[in-house]
């Protein structure tokens, strides 16, 4: 009688049952099963499962079956074990159960229709590495394509198995097991030789089913666990890209963030985002990891242009397995330099407007499954909402300096010797807050605070404020509140806070003697230090009602005398070696007489 796969699923699992009745009570277990068995199958089929029954209570019986190895099996079952230590696990415990001197589990790739070594015992680490067996060839491509077990009492004379230069193999008998899970194959277990040279038996066939069921198990909640856990991240990344929307204000910020994280959930070193120029159909490449000066050198990819391009254009993911081989990457000489052999490219959309593209790239051969390419897909559709966000953050706060801005510009038109003051300030300020090599958020509050730094004067009297001849004591007091005045007006703007101290305490003093808190050295912000040598830089060297404008060779010896007293020395050295610099190269900020 042909039995189905549902009826040797059920002699295999009746099997297990057996084992764990035959640990206490081994007659009941008999008598029970028997009735069991006279209740569903024919005579026939009553027969072949008394028999497994008949081979598995020998073993047990006559100590072939050590139950401290099943039990550790069984035992993974329940255990949140990652599929490679699932694995490993069965590899170890059967080697010892079934005495074989070389043991190995093939799973199957379903999209590739073949079999590759997960785990083993026994064989070199090249042969592990590079067997890949496809459905229906040799011995285990055929196991895994009828889901028959398979036993063999001589290696050498199957013409399935393929001659193999590995010593392990020569004159061994082996069995063949499929690995089945909800009647569905997920690979096979091969036990090859037993190590007192003797060939397998039927005991062996009966203990190997068992275990094979068992493992099939096993591995599947090793999969699912894994599975579980990897969405468990993947919802923690997510949610931490939208927490960082929230968190910072700067664009660049989250680019960076969504590229830190694209690494870690893609697991690859190689990512790059590149957004949109909307007017000139363009990607340009604004953050990345992993690719050289010289690949980031390639420029804008055209909407519709290579894979990027394609990715743009189609609002598709596209996955490339090879690039030296696919005609739609433009720059494949340039990847090979790099190492490149996949990537992967999808679009970053919101509400189906085009926003940019998120690339990752494969140093070895990868097909890209459909798993990894939803994943960095939904990936991207958090990544469009954070951007779209920030941008509108920016173009908000864009906004807001702008009015303040027209304001401060509004309060130089006043007078014409200051007009232009702000923006050369902010100039000079930038210059030396780079030669100092400082961050880029600090560079961002300086060129704030150095447009903004005197908007404090709309409170001032134009009679004083226009004065041509000296102030009087009381009119420098009105004078000197433009810097808290100015802090005031722009302390509501939350996006400003870096800038404000900068503002409040330009005119400090490095010893101590400056307004309004007469600060010193460290205490007074960086911003404010940097402000203070760039104002009053451009002071001397603009021209005044009351005084023509100083050269720079002598508004720089002022500077240098006041190192140290009036001016941090470092901030001091920093302007003059700017000057040096420009005037050699003659190229660069105007530093001519204002």
């Amino acid at each position: 009688m042909k039995l189905t796969d549902f009826q040797l699923i059920f002699i295999v699992t009746i099997s297990i049952v057996a084992i764990l009745f035959f640990l206490f009570k081994w007659r009941k277990a008999t008598k029970e099963l028997t009735i069991l068995t006279n209740l569903i199958f024919p005579d026939s089929f009553r027969e072949l499962s008394q028999s497994v029954f008949s081979r598995i209570k020998k073993g047990l019986l006559g100590e072939k079956i050590p139950l401290s190895a099943l039990s550790d099996i069984s035992n993974g079952i329940t255990s949140f074990l990652t599929l490679q230590e699932a694995l490993n696990l069965i590899v170890d415990r059967t080697m010892k159960l079934m005495q074989a001197e070389v043991i190995s589990i093939m799973l199957l790739d379903k999209n590739k229709n073949e079999l590759r070594i997960k785990a083993a015992k026994g064989l070199s680490d090249d042969v592990v590495k590079n067997t890949v067996i496809k459905l229906g060839e040799n011995i285990s491509g055929w196991v895994a394509k009828t889901g028959k077990m398979l036993f063999i009492p001589d290696i050498n004379k199957d013409t399935r198995f393929k001659a193999t230069s590995n010593p392990v193999y020569k004159g061994h008998s082996l069995i063949s097991v499929p690995l089945k899970f909800k009647n569905e194959m997920i690979g096979v277990l091969n036990v090859t030789s037993k190590s007192n040279a003797e060939i397998f038996n039927e005991d062996d066939w009966a203990c190997l089913a068992v275990i094979a069921n068992q493992s099939a198990i096993v591995i599947e909640n090793a999969k699912m666990y894994g599975e579980i856990c990897q969405r468990a991240r993947e919802l923690e990344t997510i949610l931490e890209i939208s927490q960082a929307v929230i968190s910072t204000l700067n664009l660049q910020e989250v680019l960076q963030m969504i590229i830190n994280k694209t690494i870690e959930i893609m697991k690859t070193p190689i990512c790059s985002l590149r957004l949109l120029d909307y007017e000139k159909q363009e990607l340009y490449v604004q953050a990345s990891a992993g690719l050289s000066e010289k690949y980031l050198q390639i420029g804008p990819i055209k909407v519709g242009e290579s894979i990027a391009g394609r990715v743009a254009k189609e609002k598709n993911p596209i996955a490339v397995s090879n690039v030296k081989e696919d005609i739609r990457y433009k720059f494949s000489n340039l990847a090979i330099k790099e190492g490149i052999n996949s990537i992967l490219c999808v679009p970053i959309l919101n509400k189906n407007e085009m926003i940019g593209v998120l690339t990752v790239y494969k140093t070895e051969k990868h097909e890209f499954s459909n798993t990894e390419i939803q994943l960095l897909s939904t990936f991207a559709s958090e990544c469009a909402i954070a951007i779209n966000n920030a941008r509108l953050y920016e173009n908000m706060h864009k906004n807001y300096f702008d009015t303040i801005q027209t304001l401060a510009l509004a309060v130089e038109a006043r007078d014409p010797y200051t007009r232009g003051h702000s923006e050369r300030v902010t100039e000079y300020a930038l210059a030396i807050s780079k030669e100092l090599k400082l961050p880029e958020r600090q560079i961002q509050a300086i060129k704030y605070a150095g447009r903004l730094h005197d908007i404090g004067k709309v409170g001032v009297r134009d009679e004083i404020l226009l004065k041509p001849g000296k102030l009087t004591i009381s009119e420098r007091a009105d004078i000197e509140l433009h810097s808290s005045k100015g802090a005031e007006i722009i302390k509501p703007l939350d996006f400003l806070k870096e800038s404000t101290p900068g503002i409040l305490h330009h005119h400090e003093r490095y010893d101590g003697k400056g307004y309004p808190d007469r600060l010193s050295k460290e205490d007074i912000p960086i911003v404010a230090r940097i402000l203070a040598v760039a104002d009053t830089f451009d002071a001397m060297t603009s021209k005044r009602p009351y005084r023509e404008p100083l050269s720079v060779e002598v508004a720089l010896k002022e500077i240098e005398k006041h190192s140290g007293d009036q001016f941090d020395p470092k901030i001091a050295s920093a302007l003059i070696n700017i000057v040096k610099k420009y005037n050699e190269s003659k190229d660069g900020i105007n530093l001519s007489v204002g």
